[in-house]
């Protein structure tokens, strides 16, 4: 099959299971092109897809020239998509009205987009995120006519979530990586049968349970992620003190970069944990899986930030435990269906610092415990969440049918 990938940014650091599904499709025969709605600001250079078209480029005036080349193409399509997109404008400005007056110029991304799928024979059309990229891919869809699928994963759902019903609707499917997001956009009324569950699915893990490295002494604690306020490092920070009471030297790593990272460096520094506590920046996928072996534990304190937004289901959660790293998490979202508290891992409540203290000191320090949540969790990633199992489900979702 000639399969067409859609994202906002591709290929991101911050959206590597994306290009490891276009991969993992092209190892099993499809081809596969790729599109993105802009460039990645931070790009991933440990895996090469090829060639990737990019929709928003070279300013407003240039978008315009290219949509009015690919409109008078074909005229009457074009003409039926802006009444479309006439209604769906007006539909949108009840529900999220910043949102929906870009549909417009959405519209003309999609012209061009249309031409792309036209040239590059395209069959069906697999968007990653409900809002921009789909508000995008659906009128190229049209305009191509050819089907289209979507993957939700969280901000697109929980914070910008526009003409979600209308989009499950003319979707041929609207897969969820959480029963959390289809719980919620069942009551959004999106059709029940357009909503499989599809993982972000996690390659390369190994057939056995990793053996764990000898314990650092002191102890060491490592989280990961955008350094914004849903992934909570704030407070794994400020549950460090506690943890150091049961844990006597313990010790904390933090890889990524954010917007927060002067004060969360300010609040180490408050708190006199700069000798505990190391922010190490950005880090490549490669190095990323060779520190995490090191870790005595994988924390990420997950909350719901003052927009609305949170984590659905984060993929470091999922690297961690591949690597055999016991995880300590937050009761937020899709969390729980992968860590389930006192079987597969331990969670705390989000936003609660004692909480996540006491869990992570549990994890520290009762051994038995914290082996088997370590073999359970590892049996759960490989039946549920590894790329494999996905990809199966991506196929059939392709041809038409319910993965599920």
């Amino acid at each position: 099959m000639r399969i067409g990938y859609l994202a906002p940014e591709i290929p991101a650091l911050s959206m590597t299971f994306i290009y490891r599904e276009i991969i993992g499709l092209r190892e099993r025969g499809h081809e596969v092109m790729s599109y993105t709605v802009r460039p990645p600001a931070k790009p991933a250079t440990d895996l090469d897809i090829g060639e990737v078209k990019v929709l928003y480029e070279g300013g407003a005036l240039r978008q315009l020239t290219k949509a009015a080349s690919a409109g008078m193409a074909r005229a009457g399509a074009s003409l039926a998509l802006q009444a479309q997109v006439v209604r769906d404008t007006a539909l949108g400005m009840a529900e999220l009205p910043e949102a929906a007056v870009k549909l417009p110029v959405q519209a003309l991304a999609a012209m061009t987009l249309a031409e792309h799928l036209r040239r590059d024979r395209v069959e069906h059309l697999h968007i990653h995120f409900a809002h921009t990229p789909t508000q995008i891919g659906m009128y190229a869809a049209k305009l191509a006519g050819i089907p289209f699928t979507i993957m939700g994963h969280a901000n697109d759902l929980f914070e910008r979530p526009l003409l979600l019903k209308q989009k499950g609707e003319r979707s041929s499917g609207f897969a969820m990586i959480t029963e959390y997001n289809r719980r919620l956009l069942l009551e959004k009324g999106v059709p029940e049968d357009k909503m499989p569950i599809i993982r972000c699915g996690l390659p390369g893990i190994p057939d056995s349970l990793p053996e764990r490295r000898k314990s650092n002494q002191p102890p060491t604690i490592g989280s990961l992620g955008r350094l914004v306020e849903k992934k909570g490092m704030g407070d794994l920070i400020a549950a460090l003190e506690s943890v150091a009471e049961e844990v006597p030297g313990v010790r904390l790593e933090i890889v990524g970069d954010g917007p927060l990272r002067e004060a969360l460096q300010a609040q180490i520094t408050g708190l006199g944990l700069g000798d505990r506590v190391t922010l190490l920046g950005a880090m490549s996928n490669t190095d990323v899986l060779e520190w995490l072996s090191s870790l005595d534990v994988f924390a990420l304190a997950c909350r719901r930030d003052q927009n609305g937004d949170m984590d659905g289901l984060p993929v470091a959660l999922m690297e961690a435990i591949g690597a055999g790293v016991p995880v300590v998490s937050t009761r937020l979202s899709g969390i729980p269906e992968l860590i389930e508290h006192g079987a597969t891992g331990l969670l705390a409540e989000p936003g609660d610092t004692d909480d996540l203290g006491r869990q992570l000191a549990a994890s520290l320090t009762d051994e038995l415990a914290t082996e088997r949540m370590r073999r359970a969790a590892f049996d759960h990633l490989k039946a549920e969440f590894s790329l494999e199992v996905n990809l199966d489900r991506l196929e059939k979702l392709f041809r038409g049918g319910s993965p599920s």
